[in-house]
């Protein structure tokens, strides 16, 4: 009997150190495993990250998405706000730069005044701008010219607009006098007219209405 005792607990005693064994076993797989697929995942996720960084990189050189606006960053001068035509040089503006300038003026004026929820990556050049006033219908050489010549002729026109609205009628007999309130605003259109010339002028007249519809009051 005692020696059978002893056999029994030798052999519980092997059974135990062998549940411990697979116990061990079991866990240190467990933990090289998580550690194989911590690293997986690691590489996964940073390939990703570079992927996205690598395409934003990428449109930031080559394209800005606005919507469905693609603008190209092209390298030149920085844009000017100054006039570029101050004599009113004819620019020979046709029906079609106008149509199109109206047409297309949320997407050309987009380039040059994103909005605040626009991601800029681009910086806007005056070479760049005349590829979009050309993409959006500007075209020629002069497009730079005509946009602002359409700009300009319209400006002189909403003097046209203001004097017709309820408001300003009542001061009409005042107009260009000190007691003009809108005096300041007349002697800032007499600097524009003189950025004009009747045969471009000619050319706008007829979009007055359509063109107050789409811009609104004039942007200097």
């Amino acid at each position: 009997m005692e020696v059978v005792s002893k056999v029994k607990k030798r052999d519980g005693q092997r059974g135990k150190l062998s549940m411990k064994r697979k116990i061990f076993a079991s866990v240190a797989f467990m933990l090289i495993l998580s550690v194989l697929l911590t690293s997986c995942l690691t590489d996964i996720l940073a390939g990703a990250i570079f992927s996205a960084s690598a395409s934003s990189a990428e449109n930031a050189v080559e394209a800005t998405v606005y919507d469905d606006v693609v603008y190209e960053d092209v390298e030149g001068t920085e844009i000017s706000y100054e006039p570029r035509n101050p004599t009113g040089k004819l620019t020979n503006l046709t029906k079609s730069d106008v149509e199109n300038f109206i047409k297309n003026y949320g997407k050309i004026d987009r380039y040059l005044h994103p909005s605040e929820k626009d991601d800029v990556y681009i910086t806007p050049t005056e070479e760049g701008f005349a590829k979009v006033l050309n993409q959006y219908g500007v075209s020629g050489d002069n497009c730079l010219l005509k946009y602002d010549m359409i700009h300009d002729c319209y400006s002189v026109l909403y003097e046209e607009i203001l004097d017709e609205m309820d408001y300003v009628k009542p001061y009409l007999s005042k107009k260009g006098t000190a007691e003009d309130p809108f005096i300041e605003y007349r002697k800032l259109m007499a600097e524009v007219k003189k950025r004009t010339n009747s045969t471009d002028m000619a050319v706008v007249k007829p979009y007055r209405d359509q063109l107050n519809a789409t811009i609104g009051q004039p942007r200097f």
